[in-house]
């Protein structure tokens, strides 16, 4: 190197990534820059866990499965919702596509509770990714507290007061415009 200007060490260096979709993954001696497919955005998560995610658009109504075979399609599953953050970052995917009340995307997410637990936030996540129930905090909208009805989740379309979360019908949600989807980076 010119002028021995190039570093001795590697924690010499003095590293920034300006671009925010791509991560960098430290391996024993080696670095590895993993970065999410074209118009998918990136996102950490605890453990050193980095997750692409996207909205895609479905037909109005289109139900659980359809939007499960839409993420298997694109090479990703369902997404769970690991903060607040992230509930605020999908509700801005969907909200163009509000054509009134209560439309959402379908997230990952299924209640585990029985009927005695009217107010249990207790989901399992199918994703492989997310854990933990920390987007919940007041962020989920859950109007008849009946975990065995409403047992799947959506992120609405619009801001509705204070929830970003809605919690649905598997079977019965009808007010589906789109889905969000996610995958790992390994």
């Amino acid at each position: 190197m010119p002028d021995n200007s190039c570093p001795e060490l590697f924690t010499d260096v003095d590293m920034k990534v300006p671009n925010t979709d791509v991560a960098w993954k430290k391996s024993g001696r080696r670095w590895t820059l993993m970065k999410c497919m074209d118009g998918w955005e990136l996102f950490q998560r605890p453990g050193d866990i980095f997750v692409c995610m996207k909205f895609f658009q479905t037909e109005f109504g289109a139900n659980r499965s359809t939007a499960q075979n839409t993420c298997t399609k694109n090479e990703a599953k369902l997404s769970g919702v690991a903060n607040r953050k992230k509930s605020e970052w999908m509700e801005k995917q969907a909200e163009y596509l509000n054509t009134g009340a209560w439309d959402g995307a379908w997230l990952d997410g299924v209640r585990s509770c029985d009927a005695s637990e009217p107010n249990c936030h207790n989901y399992i996540w199918s994703d492989g990714f997310t854990s933990g129930n920390d987007a919940f905090g007041g962020n989920l909208w859950s109007p008849n507290h009946t975990a065995t009805v409403q047992s799947c989740l959506t992120a609405l379309s619009i801001l509705s007061g204070y929830q970003r979360l809605n919690a649905v019908s598997c079977e019965k949600y009808d007010r589906a415009v789109g889905v969000i989807c996610g995958y790992q980076l390994k």
